[in-house]
């Protein structure tokens, strides 16, 4: 069964907007893999996520993420 994950969805946006590549690797969650200024960074998704706003954290999290990482 397929079901769309909408956190991963908002953290896979926001990775696209930065125009940073990803590597994504399926297990009991979904991790995320990008390098950015030579740096390697992973976040974890969970494939059910239990809180309304989990959507909203995630996207919030990859940002502020992304923006401390730059230079």
């Amino acid at each position: 069964m397929s079901r769309r994950n909408e956190v991963f969805d908002a953290i896979i946006d926001e990775l696209d907007m930065a125009m940073i590549d990803y590597v994504v690797r399926h297990g009991k969650h979904l991790k995320i893999w990008f390098t950015l200024h030579g740096r390697r960074q992973r976040i974890i998704c969970r494939v059910s996520p239990s809180d309304v706003n989990a959507q909203h954290h995630a996207r919030a999290f990859a940002r502020r993420m992304v923006r401390e990482m730059r230079p």
